[in-house]
C-alpha cells in the first residue's frame, strides 16, 4: 500500500491555488473584458501594423488613368507584407481584377464552356443565396482573394440585385476575415459603386493631367460629394499615367480643395506594355523590360501608397528603396525608418557648420544661437 504523504500534497494543493490566483482577474480587467465583449472589440484580430482605416477605396477621375492597375500591385506588395488582402471589383460591364489578380476562372475554353451553361462560377450577386465561397483566391498571391461580378450586363445593372444590402452583406463578412479591404471603384452609375464609397473608411482618388482628365476633376469631385462623400474623407490622391513633359503645377488644384498627392508615377509606354503581357508589375523581373528606371518608378508608386495606408511614417526626403520596404517582417519596415532617420540626422548635423560659415543665424542651434547673438550685440 502506498504511503500518504501529507506534505507534498499540501505543496501541490498551494501550487495548484496560486496558479489559479496568478489567472484570476481583478475586478477592473474583469470590467474590461465586459466591456470588450459588449462593444465587439475582444473578437478582433492583432494586427500587424498600426493603421486605422481597413476599408480603402480607390476611384479614378475617370476610366483610363490606372486605378485597376494601381489597386492589383497595391493588394500584391500588402500581400507580401503578410496581409490578407481582399479586393472588390465593383464593375460589372467590364471587370479587370480577374485578370490583373490572375483568379483562374478566366482559362483556355471558359468562355465557351460558359456559354454552353456548362459552368457556372459564383460571383457577388450569388452571395445571398449561396453558401458556396463568392470569393476567389489570386494565382499570384495567395494572400490575396477577390469579390467580382462575372458574365453580367446592362440587364443586371438595372435589376433588384444591384442593392445597397449587398455591399452591407459582403463588407460585414469580409471585414471579420481580412486584414485590409481594397475596393476599386468604377465609373458605373450603379448602387453598388455609391454604397461602396460610403461605406468606405477612405477614399483614395486617382489623377491624370491629360487635357480630358482635368477638365473632368471638378466634375468627379462634384459627384462624389453628392454621393455623400465629405473632402476630407477623399483628400489623399494619387496621380498616374500623367504626362512630365508638360510644364503643370498641381499645387493650385490641390490647394482649391484641401487635397494632398501621396504618390505619383508618370505614364510610360514601356510599363504599359509589360502590364498588357503579365497583368501585374509589383516585384516582377526585369527581363521584360527595357528600363528599370520604368519598373522602379512604377515600385516606388506602390510603396508610397502601401506607407500611407499601412500609417508608416518618414521623412518626406526619404523616398522608398527598391526591394527594402516589402520585406518578411515588420522588422525590415522599422530598419528603413530607423536608417531614414539617421541620414536625415547627418544632414542636420551638417547644415548648421554652412550657415555658420555665412553667419545665418537658425544655423547655431536654436535658442542658444540666439542668446548667443544678443550677447555679442550687448558687447558692442
Amino acid at each position: 500500500m502506498p504511503k500518504f504523504d501529507r506534505e507534498s500534497t499540501l505543496n501541490n494543493t498551494q501550487k495548484a491555488l496560486n496558479a489559479v490566483a496568478e489567472r484570476a482577474k481583478t475586478p477592473q480587467e474583469m470590467f474590461v473584458d465586459i466591456l470588450k465583449m459588449s462593444s465587439g472589440a475582444a473578437y478582433t484580430r492583432e494586427r500587424k501594423f498600426d493603421y486605422f482605416h481597413s476599408i480603402i477605396a480607390f476611384k479614378g477621375v475617370c476610366d483610363g488613368v490606372g486605378t485597376s492597375t494601381i489597386v492589383a500591385n497595391t493588394a500584391l506588395a500588402l500581400a507580401s507584407l503578410g496581409l490578407s488582402i481582399c479586393v472588390i471589383d465593383t464593375a460589372m460591364l467590364s471587370p479587370s481584377q480577374d485578370i490583373l489578380l490572375d483568379k483562374g476562372v478566366f482559362e483556355k475554353g471558359f468562355v465557351d464552356k460558359l456559354l454552353s451553361n456548362k459552368v457556372k462560377i459564383k460571383d457577388w450577386f450569388d452571395m445571398p443565396y449561396t453558401n458556396e465561397n463568392v470569393i476567389h483566391s489570386s494565382r499570384t498571391s495567395k494572400g490575396v482573394g477577390v469579390l467580382s461580378f462575372i458574365d453580367r450586363g446592362i440587364v443586371d445593372m438595372a435589376s433588384s440585385s444591384d442593392n445597397e444590402f449587398l455591399v452591407e452583406m459582403a463588407l460585414e463578412q469580409l471585414e471579420s476575415k481580412f486584414d485590409m479591404i481594397l475596393i476599386d471603384v468604377c465609373n458605373e452609375p450603379t448602387c453598388v459603386t455609391a454604397t461602396c464609397l460610403q461605406r468606405a473608411h477612405k477614399v483614395i482618388q486617382v489623377w491624370s493631367n491629360s487635357a480630358h482628365q482635368l477638365s473632368n476633376i471638378d466634375a468627379a469631385v462634384r459627384n462624389n460629394v453628392v454621393l455623400c462623400v465629405p473632402l476630407d474623407k477623399m483628400r489623399y490622391i494619387v496621380t498616374s499615367m500623367t504626362i512630365d513633359d508638360i510644364s503643370f503645377s498641381w499645387d493650385d488644384i490641390f490647394k482649391k480643395y484641401g487635397f494632398e498627392e501621396i504618390a505619383h508615377c508618370p505614364m510610360s509606354p514601356n510599363i504599359a506594355r509589360v502590364n498588357a503581357l503579365s497583368g501585374t508589375l509589383f516585384n516582377i523581373t526585369g527581363t521584360l523590360l527595357s528600363d528599370n528606371t520604368d519598373l522602379q518608378l512604377f515600385n516606388d508608386c506602390i510603396a508610397n501608397v502601401v506607407m500611407h495606408l499601412l500609417n508608416i511614417k518618414t521623412d518626406v526626403e526619404a523616398k522608398p528603396k527598391k526591394g527594402k520596404l516589402f520585406g518578411k517582417s515588420k522588422e525590415d519596415i522599422t530598419e528603413i525608418e530607423v536608417s531614414s532617420k539617421n541620414s536625415t540626422a547627418e544632414e542636420t548635423v551638417i547644415e548648421p557648420k554652412a550657415e555658420v560659415k555665412r553667419g545665418g543665424l537658425f544655423g547655431r542651434g536654436g535658442k542658444k544661437g540666439v542668446k548667443e547673438e544678443t550677447k555679442n550685440d550687448d558687447s558692442k
